[in-house]
């Protein structure tokens, strides 16, 4: 009887400690949720992609059922052109060109890939690619746009000079996302229907390595302070943190329903995690690879941008027709309370824990024996 009521005293404490922790944990995690949102844009149906331009100040936007291309001015955050996509294509990927002050968006429906001056905001030539291409990345190194084509299993590279293809590089099943990386001058792509991610050096245009990840990799992004790729993963609801020295996963970072588009917050160290499912962002610190802050009323993310002069975020709404502009000011955790808060979650399973602990009193009630 007495090591019953040992055991059971042990129990009871170890339940209530427990459940004090994880509703701590849940303060933690709901005190730094929160709308940050400081205006938006209304662009049309369906945005899917963004690409800030450094050189103009603004930030392009792919509007998939709208068949345009908008661009928004920093300064006061209103649409400064709309470009109609050629043919009735579907723009879809986005990348930024320094070099020649271009926009290369990728139309998924025509093969092609449309090239815009944001000095004059007219496409000024367009390439033929392969397959429905969706992911563009800018190589500033060799000044070279590679192109992932979904159905074709290839990336398509174009020079900037020519603004013709002068490579193909066969990669895994269907290649979508893809982020250059300026300190080893390697193109990273995330191949959707294999699990991985296929490593292209740009001095060859072959692949140098293969990295298995998480289940359907969508979204690439590079982080320039730590060298490292991260890369969402639409059904695991994970992202996976790659290491450019050693090209294998050193960490993997759970997050929310279907994580798609992602964004590197230079400024703060941060990774901006789209998810689509779950309606808001998850920002992730890349000094521990954790979840440090998320941000809501974005409605479905898809796209996202970071303007590193400004300190904002610009995150397209992808069942929706807004794009969201929130300060990155915001994103700094909250300290640790100095009195108890916990949120809706922590209070059920601090209700749970004392549901336990009586029911323990009562079983410990009725073991114990009367007196004669």
């Amino acid at each position: 009887m007495k090591d019953l009521e040992k055991i059971s005293s042990v129990l009871i404490l170890c339940t209530v400690i427990l459940s004090f922790s994880v509703a701590n944990a849940f303060y933690a995690v709901a005190k730094n949720n929160g709308t940050s949102v400081v205006a938006t844009v209304n662009v049309g149906k369906s945005p899917e992609s963004l690409a800030y331009d450094s050189g103009k100040g603004e930030i392009f936007v792919a509007v998939h059922d709208s068949h345009s291309i908008l661009a928004i001015s920093e300064g006061n955050n209103a649409i400064t052109a709309n470009i109609t996509a050629e043919n009735s294509a579907l723009p879809y990927g986005l990348a930024y060109d320094s070099g020649k002050n271009e926009i290369f968006v990728a139309n998924t429906n025509s093969g092609t890939v449309s090239v815009i001056s944001d000095n004059s905001n007219a496409v000024v030539a367009t390439v033929n690619v392969e397959t429905n291409p969706v992911g563009v990345a800018y190589d500033s190194g060799k000044g070279e746009i590679f192109v992932a084509n979904t159905n074709s299993s290839t990336v398509s590279v174009i020079s900037d000079n020519t603004n013709a293809v002068v490579g193909t590089v066969r990669v895994g099943g269907s290649p979508m996302g893809l982020a250059y990386d300026s300190d080893k001058g390697e193109i990273f792509v995330a191949n959707s229907d294999n699990n991985n991610v296929s490593v292209i050096s740009d001095t060859n245009n072959a692949v140098v390595a293969t990295v298995n990840v998480g289940w359907l990799p969508y979204g690439v992004v590079y982080d320039s302070g730590l060298g490292e790729i991260f890369v969402a993963n639409l059904f695991s609801n994970t992202v996976s943190v790659i290491s450019d020295t050693t090209n294998t996963v050193v960490a993997n970072v759970t997050v929310q329903n279907l994580p798609y588009g992602l964004a590197y917050n230079s400024n703060l160290g941060e990774i901006l995690v789209g998810n689509n499912d779950a309606n808001l962002i998850s920002v992730i610190s890349d000094s521990t690879n954790e979840v440090v802050s998320t941000i809501d009323g974005v409605g479905n993310p898809s796209g996202i941008a970071y303007n590193p002069i400004k300190g904002e975020i610009f995150i397209a709404n992808e069942d929706g027709t807004q794009v969201s502009v929130v300060s990155d000011t915001s994103l700094t955790p909250s300290p640790s309370p100095t009195a108890p808060e916990f949120s809706n979650a922590g209070l059920i399973l601090l209700a749970a824990a004392l549901v336990t602990v009586a029911f323990c009193a009562v079983a410990l009630k009725a073991r114990k024996p009367k007196k004669k």
